[in-house]
């Protein structure tokens, strides 16, 4: 019984006593937003990095690049991908020194969400600190570059906390095997893989009839160390047609992967950017059997290759796949009826040989030493177009190249820039399609000690189509080199112009003077003139001015004459410094300043009627004396008090009284009395009620005595101790008084 009614009085407590709690979360233009698993990491942890899109970016290629703190941060070999859905071209790793991660598409394509993911790793003699990574992002839609943006990320390095301080890590002991890791660590990667690797090619379907589909899936058996691998089809073109677009590298990681037609070959092919182990589902592509396909059997025949990180080529597998073809469902095999004489067909006339003529096309022919110039290179229209480029011839000692790119869309490889010694762009196309207009764009500097006068740029253009080779011409362009003038110091030549020279070439050119706003060298007055003198900014020209007298006067200060009272004016004068001029003015009255205060009965306006309240006064001038009958001030004289309210705590208790007693407080103040009152037993809580509240409060006592004091002695069980059985004892008598006494 006694439990229980513990019970109920802390459920009651708890009930009025403890508020709900509530968490809000709040909440934060196109950014790539990179995002980490954890911001502040020990030396030797691995932490995962996320970059997603903040919204749909229109894009046919982007890429971003990472900057870190070597000496603190690594990547971890093989751990980026790129998770951009449907992107021709998609990797992650380290290229030319850089962490990049970069894809494209065959054309401007929508993308959202997550496209990259990778890890880094700090490493073990990491310094503690602070760290910051910051990143360079990049889009293009076509040949036009796209806005894009990525804040810096920030990782506390510190070393990992354990109980009773930081430690440094033991020694191990190298006589004991090693302990088991916390975490599954990678297998390391042999130098040689097992050979030989497989590859598996697997069709939805063996039966097919004329008209189907077929989805092909090409997987390979675990190859560690690997650099390269891909896989060629042989089928018969009058049975299986490649389906246009169907075919995609499933590799991940990768820094190129394809499958389509290239060179009339039908296949697919991957690299990395660092040897990674490749295994599993690497290609998917889609074939159909053609409407007027032979019935039976066909094979589809393949040639698989890999090279792992040393270049050596690996033995691969790969059985060949037989497809029965059946006639498709309603219709009958028609008999073939002897074919007619052909009648002797007229020669075609030969067609005219096709050429490509590339034009480029530079902003301005007049270029000045140590300016950059931009160059537009367009070529005619190609049909069945496969790739093309174009190489220049230039003197190095007039220009050099700064910086250039591919313009076309739906190419699988487009770069200008120099490879092997050499100035070029070229682009390739996964299959034949029609090419022309700008092709590209670059930009090139005229050397600072260039020659003066006319240098040539010649170059040498490529291009092929379905067919083999087109012949490809382009005219040499023709840039005019001007001096990059070094001007001497100007001189005055006249009133009006000043000269100067060229040191370079001996140029000269004349200007007129540019004059400053001018100094005041003779200030006028109201009776004499003065003088404006200007200087030319840049040879220090003078010329002079006359600015004409003002007559203003300039006044000495007011002087006054005769002082001005509380009721009466007075007056002042002032005198002009540069002649006898005399000026007056009369001084208003300075009316009564009412801010003396005098405390007493003549000055007395209102008596304060309690202590809250105080008594005002009618202020004094402080010149004349009078007193004032409508400004007053409120002086700190206050009422009596009311000592009338009652307070129990133990600042009002009287101490050692018994029964207990209190002093009264003021009603209207904070001040405590000297007359005392006595309270009722068992009133804890001071409301001059005895109820179940009481109960309450002692409850709370027992629990948390420091929030809520009693005055009273409240052992009512009397054994000596206060806890929970004098709560209810109190609450016994709230209900039964006559058998429970206090």
């Amino acid at each position: 019984m006694k439990r229980f009614l513990a019970c109920v009085l802390a459920l009651a407590w708890i009930l009025g006593c403890c508020p709900a709690i509530s968490v809000q979360a709040g909440t934060a233009g196109v950014q790539m937003v990179v995002a980490s698993g954890k911001t502040v990491v020990a030396p030797g942890e691995t932490v995962d990095f996320v970059v997603d899109l903040s919204e749909t970016l229109n894009c046919s290629s982007a890429a971003i690049v990472v900057n870190y703190d070597e000496a603190v941060l690594e990547y971890v070999e093989n751990s980026g991908t790129c998770t951009a859905e449907g992107a021709m071209m998609r990797r992650f790793g380290m290229s030319g020194g850089k962490l990049t991660g970069t894809f494209m598409y065959a054309a401007v394509t929508p993308v959202s969400g997550r496209i990259f993911r990778f890890q880094m790793k700090v490493l073990d003699a990491a310094a503690i600190g602070s760290t910051t990574m910051t990143f360079e992002p990049s889009a293009r839609a076509g040949s036009e570059p796209t806005t894009v943006t990525a804040e810096p990320i920030t990782l506390n390095v510190e070393l990992s906390q354990e109980p009773g301080g930081t430690q440094p890590p033991e020694e191990p002991d190298e006589t004991q095997p090693p302990e088991e890791p916390g975490e599954t660590q990678p297998p390391e990667i042999p130098d040689e893989p097992e050979l030989p690797v497989r590859m598996t090619v697997t069709p939805s379907k063996t039966e097919v009839f004329q008209g189907d589909v077929i989805d092909f899936s090409v997987t390979m058996t675990e190859l560690p160390n690997c650099k390269s691998g891909g896989i060629a089809l042989i089928y018969d073109e009058s049975v299986l047609q490649y389906v246009e677009g169907s075919g995609r590298c499933l590799v991940s990681g990768v820094m190129m992967g394809s499958f389509g037609i290239v060179g009339g070959k039908l296949g697919g092919s991957f690299a990395y950017g660092s040897a990674a182990t490749a295994s599993g589902e690497i290609f998917h592509f889609q074939m159909k059997a053609l409407n007027s396909a032979a019935l039976g059997s066909t094979t589809i025949a393949f040639e698989p290759a890999a090279k792992v990180a040393s270049g050596e080529a690996v033995e691969v597998i790969v059985e060949a796949v037989t497809l029965n073809v059946l006639q498709s469902e309603g219709t009958e095999t028609p008999e073939q009826p002897e074919p007619p004489e052909q009648p002797e067909e007229p020669e075609e006339p030969e067609e005219p040989e096709i050429q490509v003529q590339m034009t480029v096309t530079p902003e301005r022919t007049d270029v000045r030493q140590g300016e950059i110039a931009e160059f537009i290179v367009s070529m005619s229209e190609l049909e069945e177009c496969r790739s093309g480029g174009i190489f220049l011839t230039y003197d190095t000692t007039v220009l050099e190249f700064v910086d250039g790119a591919c313009l076309l869309n739906g190419v699988v490889m487009g770069n200008f820039g120099i490879t092997g010694g050499l100035l070029g762009g070229s682009f390739a196309y996964g299959s034949a399609t029609t090419a022309s207009g700008e092709i590209f764009r670059f930009w090139m500097k005229v050397v600072d000690a260039a020659a003066l006068g006319d240098t040539t740029i010649s170059f040498t253009a490529s291009a092929r189509n379905s067919s083999g080779n087109v012949p490809a011409t382009a005219t040499p362009v023709t840039v005019h080199v001007l001096c990059n003038h070094s001007w001497s110091t100007w001189a005055s030549l006249d009133a009006q112009e000043h000269v100067h020279s060229c040191v370079k070439c001996g140029t000269t050119e004349n200007s007129a003077h540019r004059w400053d706003a001018g100094q005041v060298t003779a200030t006028p007055n109201c009776v004499q003139v003065g003088e404006m003198t200007y200087t030319c900014e840049d040879c220090s020209a003078v010329r002079t001015e006359q600015i004409p007298a003002t007559g203003i006067h300039t006044w000495s200060d007011w002087q006054e004459e005769q002082a001005p009272t509380c009721t009466d004016t007075g007056s002042e004068i002032r005198n002009c410094v540069n002649c006898i001029a005399r000026e007056s003015q009369p001084i208003p009255e300075l009316g009564h300043d009412w801010t003396e205060q005098i405390l007493d009965e003549a000055h007395l306006r209102t008596t304060a009627e309690n202590c809250t309240q105080f008594n005002t006064y009618w202020y004094d001038c402080s010149r004349c004396n009078l007193v004032s009958e409508t400004e007053y001030f409120v002086s700190t004289v206050a009422g009596p008090h009311s000592f009338t309210e009652q307070i129990r705590d133990d600042a009002h208790m009287v101490p050692d009284s018994d029964p207990t007693l209190y002093y009264y407080d003021c009603e209207h103040c904070d001040t405590m009395g000297t007359e005392t009152y006595e309270t009722a037993s068992g009133d804890l809580d001071g409301n001059d009620q005895i109820n179940e509240d009481d109960a309450i409060y002692l409850l709370q006592y027992v629990l948390m005595p420091g929030m809520f004091p009693v005055s009273q002695n409240v052992d009512y069980d009397g054994n000596g101790m206060i806890n929970e059985d004098d709560a209810i004892y109190l609450l016994q008598y709230v209900l039964m008084p006559d058998m429970f006494p206090l």
